[in-house]
């Protein structure tokens, strides 16, 4: 099998000329 590991990232987005905060999950082989 394959070993996956996930990596929480913070990204900072602007929706409708607010800026936010989103999380965005990086997935990837180890």
């Amino acid at each position: 099998g394959m070993d996956l590991i996930c990596i929480p990232a913070f990204t900072d987005i602007e929706i409708d000329g607010e800026e936010r905060t989103a999380m965005k999950l990086i997935v990837e082989p180890r």
